[in-house]
């Protein structure tokens, strides 16, 4: 995976951001204060923070004529996409240890 820069639209330094500070914050509640219910909510709220990153408003290029029957992401976008959903799985892993697995099978992860 590509490194992410500090640069990018606002809203991927915003997702990136959310990301961060949701380890953070997990890790606090997991290992320092035992608050699963906090922990799960950062969770919640990184998953919100996706959504909206998702569903965002964009401009269409200059040069197109008709609309795209796909979104066409830059490299920057789809690796700060990518660094948040991959974040997230290996965080739900403590509470849902299964399902994690599955889901990191399914973003083309090796086992482990």
């Amino acid at each position: 995976m590509p490194a992410c820069s500090t640069e990018g639209t606002a809203a991927e330094r915003a997702l990136r951001r959310k990301t961060h500070d949701t380890i953070k914050r997990l890790t606090s509640d997991i290992e320092d204060r035992m608050h699963l219910n906090t922990a799960v909510s950062s969770l919640m709220e990184l998953v919100n923070e996706l959504y909206t990153f998702i569903n965002r408003p964009r401009t269409a290029p200059r040069h197109a004529t008709a609309s795209p029957v796909g979104r066409v992401e830059t490299p920057q976008t789809v690796a700060v996409l990518r660094e948040a959903i991959d974040a997230l799985v290996v965080m739900l892993s403590p509470f849902a240890p299964h399902t994690a697995e599955e889901l990191w099978q399914l973003l083309g992860h090796r086992e482990g």
